[in-house]
């Protein structure tokens, strides 16, 4: 709280030492309502992770979109900052304690040997290869339109639809690649299903 405060007094919030210190209690009251919505994902729901894997995968994608389009939003809404800034910072930290729950189960799922941290190394170097990459467009873009009023303040609502179905769409072929060696409830009934119906056929219609 305290650092928060000094970068705000560095940056000529402090003349005024009531705005400086509200605008850092906002912020801290909205980096506090993320970390208790952590705090409770992880201890009510982390044992259902193992079993729903993709599903809570896929789910905190959605989530972390969500959150982002709410940090868009702040522009149209001053006034909401906080409640909005708040509801995204809930959001992404709930997404990230899907994520970092259930990716090591993923990596495991592309081992074939005791290689767990050599795929993990792997994918987190690919994962900076993106951000990077990433970085590097929006600065881009970001430079073209510099003497265009219009297309600076449109630019980001154009890239919101494009990055989120990018980034999904990257979530669903790993998901899809993804190969479990475990059994959940749906798998399960997938698996019985498809045994009954074998052994239906197999038995001539006594199975």
């Amino acid at each position: 709280m305290f650092a928060t405060q000094s970068l705000l007094y560095a940056l000529n919030l402090g003349a005024k030492r009531s705005l400086a210190a509200s605008a850092t209690i906002n912020w801290m009251l909205k980096d506090g309502l993320g970390r208790l919505a952590r705090m409770g994902v992880a201890t009510t729901f982390a044992q259902n992770f193992d079993s729903e894997i993709k599903r809570v995968r896929w789910t905190s994608a959605l989530v972390f979109s969500a959150s982002i389009a709410c940090e868009y939003a702040t522009p149209f809404f001053p006034r909401a900052f906080v409640a909005l800034a708040g509801a995204a910072n809930v959001g992404k930290a709930v997404s990230l304690t899907a994520y970092i729950s259930t990716q090591p189960a993923v990596m495991r799922s592309f081992t074939r040997e005791e290689n767990l941290a050599d795929i993990s190394a792997k994918g987190q170097a690919q994962c900076m290869v993106v951000d990077n990459l990433g970085i590097a467009t929006a600065a881009g873009l970001t430079w073209l339109v510099r003497a265009d009023p219009f297309w600076r303040s449109r630019l980001p609502l154009a890239m919101y639809p494009l990055a989120v179905a990018g980034d999904l769409a990257g979530i669903y072929g790993e998901l899809k690649s993804v190969h479990l060696r475990t059994l959940n409830k749906t798998r399960a009934e997938m698996l019985f299903a498809q045994l009954l119906a074998t052994s239906e056929v197999r038995g001539g219609g006594k199975g």
